[in-house]
C-alpha cells in the first residue's frame, strides 16, 4: 500500500487514538481492568512482572497493541494499573529495562485472547469499515476510530498509526468515489452532455455557462430577474431534479455541494469523468433552488417597489385633487360673497 502525503489526522486527535493517556482522571477511567484481567496478572510471580503485565494488558484493552520496544509510557498510566494491583509504580522500571519479558509477555496476552497480527489480506476489511464510516463524514477521527475498532472486533493486534491512517484514508476515498457514483447513477446521456456544457460552451459575455450561471446580479431590476429566470432555464433543460440528491448521504451530499460552490471551472476540468459529473450535479442541484429563491425575492421587491410608487401616485393625486377642490371651494365662497353684496345694494 503506498504511502499518502495527505495527513488525515490532526496532531490532538491522533494522540487520542494512539497513545496512552497522560491525564489521570482519563487513565484511571481507560485502564480499568476487569476483575478476570487482575487474576491473570496476578499469576505472576514478582511485583514488576504482575504490573508489567497488566500494563501490557490494559494498553491492549485501551489500544489495541502492547507495549512498543523502548516506549516510555506517561506515569498516570503506571499509577492507574499499580493502583489496582495494589504494588508500588516505581517496580516497572526493572521491568520496562526488560525487552525480552516484554516480549514474552506480549505473546501471552495475545494467545489468551486469540488476537493475530494483521496481514495484507485483512487490508480490503479495514477500507470497507473506514468506507462505511466515511459515507456519513468527512472527519479523520471517527474514520480513523472506525478501523481501530474493526480491528479489535476481528481480534487483530492495531499496527502503527501510519497504517492505520493510510487505510482510513483509502477508505475516505472509497466512500468519496462510491458517492460519486451514486449521484450519477442512471444519468441519462443527455444530461451528462448538458453538465460537460457548462464548462465548455460560452455565454454571451464570454463567460463559461457555469461562470456565467454562478454569479448572478441580485438587486431588484426587471432585467436582473431576466437573468436569473434565463439561468434557470439553461439549468432546467439539464434535467436534473432535487429528489437526486437524496442517493446519497446527506452528510456526503453536503461536501459535494460546498466544492460546487466554491470551485471555478478550471478546477472542475482537472477532476475525473465520474467526480467532475458528480460535482456539476451537486451545482445544478444547489442553484437550481438558489435561483428559484432569488427569482421570487426580486419579484416580491418589484412588486413592493410597484405597489409603492402607486400608492405614492395615489397620494399625489389626492393631494392635487383636493387642492383643486379647494380652489373650487374657494372660487364659490367668493361669488357667494358678492352675490350677498349685490342682493344687499338692491
Amino acid at each position: 500500500m503506498p504511502a499518502s502525503s495527505v495527513q488525515l489526522l490532526a496532531p490532538q486527535a491522533r494522540v487520542l487514538l494512539f497513545d496512552p493517556p497522560t491525564d489521570r482522571d482519563e487513565a484511571l477511567r481507560r485502564c480499568a481492568l476487569a476483575p478476570e484481567d487482575l487474576a491473570l496478572a496476578r499469576r505472576h510471580r514478582r511485583a514488576h512482572n504482575r504490573l508489567g503485565f497488566a500494563v501490557q494488558l490494559a494498553l491492549v484493552r485501551d489500544l489495541g497493541r502492547p507495549l512498543r520496544p523502548d516506549e516510555a509510557l506517561p506515569g498516570t498510566v503506571v499509577e492507574a494499573v499499580a493502583d489496582q494491583l495494589g504494588v508500588e509504580p516505581a517496580v516497572f522500571e526493572l521491568y520496562a529495562r526488560r525487552d525480552g519479558t516484554r516480549r514474552e509477555h506480549a505473546g501471552e496476552i495475545a494467545v489468551l485472547l486469540e488476537l493475530r497480527a494483521m496481514r495484507q489480506a485483512d487490508y480490503r476489511a479495514s477500507i470497507r469499515a473506514a468506507a462505511a464510516c466515511a459515507a456519513g463524514t468527512d472527519k479523520g477521527e471517527p474514520i480513523t476510530r472506525a478501523v481501530i475498532d474493526d480491528l479489535k472486533e476481528r481480534r487483530i493486534t492495531v499496527p502503527p498509526p501510519a497504517l492505520v491512517e493510510r487505510l482510513a484514508l483509502a477508505g475516505r476515498a472509497w466512500a468519496r468515489r462510491q458517492s460519486h457514483r451514486d449521484l450519477i447513477r442512471d444519468l441519462p446521456d443527455q444530461a451528462r452532455i448538458g453538465l460537460e456544457d457548462l464548462l465548455t460552451k460560452r455565454a454571451e459575455d464570454g463567460r463559461t455557462l457555469h461562470g456565467w450561471i454562478g454569479e448572478v446580479p441580485e438587486g431588484p431590476k426587471l432585467k436582473n430577474l431576466a437573468g436569473v429566470v434565463a439561468r434557470l432555464q439553461v439549468l432546467r433543460r439539464i434535467g436534473i431534479n432535487d429528489e437526486r440528491r437524496r442517493t446519497v448521504h446527506a452528510n456526503r451530499y453536503g461536501v459535494l455541494a460546498r466544492e460546487a460552490r466554491i470551485l471555478p471551472a478550471r478546477e472542475l476540468l482537472r477532476f475525473s469523468p465520474e467526480r467532475r459529473l458528480a460535482t456539476l450535479a451537486a451545482f445544478v442541484i444547489e442553484r437550481q433552488a438558489a435561483l428559484t429563491d432569488l427569482a421570487v425575492e426580486i419579484f416580491d421587491k418589484l412588486v413592493g417597489t410597484a405597489r409603492r410608487k402607486a400608492d405614492i401616485r395615489h397620494e399625489q393625486n389626492l393631494l392635487a385633487r383636493a387642492k383643486a377642490l379647494a380652489c373650487v371651494a374657494r372660487d364659490h365662497a367668493t361669488l357667494g360673497q358678492k352675490a350677498h353684496l349685490y342682493e344687499n345694494v338692491r
